[in-house]
C-alpha cells in the first residue's frame, strides 16, 4: 500500500458537532478513528523502514499521534481571538495570527 504524502485523512465526529448531531455511538467512532490513523502511522512507519533505516518511535507513539490528530478538529470550535489572546498575544503584541500566518505564507 503506497501512500501519498498530500494525502489527508479528514474525519471527525467529534470536533464538529454539528454535522453528527444525530450520531449515537461517537465514542465507538472515535476509537474506530484511532485504531485506523493507528495502523495507517505503522504501514507507513514500515514503508520508510524499508526505504532507509528508522528509529521507530513505538506503539504509544502512534496512538498519541492519532489521538491528537482527531483533537485537531476540535480546534475549529475555539475562536480564533482566544487562542491568539491564549498562546500569541504576549509574544506577538496585539496582532491578528491570520495577518502573521499571511505573511509567513508569502515568504515560503
Amino acid at each position: 500500500m503506497a501512500l501519498v504524502p498530500s494525502a489527508r485523512v479528514s474525519f471527525d465526529p467529534v470536533g464538529d458537532r454539528a454535522e453528527v448531531a444525530g450520531l449515537r455511538e461517537a465514542s465507538h467512532v472515535e476509537r474506530v478513528q484511532e485504531q485506523t490513523l493507528t495502523v495507517l502511522l505503522e504501514q507507513q512507519e514500515q514503508q520508510q523502514q524499508r526505504a532507509h533505516q528508522d528509529s521507530g518511535s513505538g506503539c504509544q507513539g502512534h496512538q498519541r499521534l492519532a489521538r491528537l490528530l482527531l483533537l485537531l478538529g476540535s480546534l475549529r470550535a475555539v475562536p480564533a481571538q482566544l487562542l491568539e489572546e491564549a498562546f500569541f498575544r504576549s509574544t506577538i503584541g496585539p496582532v491578528p495570527i491570520e495577518r502573521i500566518l499571511c505573511d509567513v505564507l508569502q515568504t515560503l
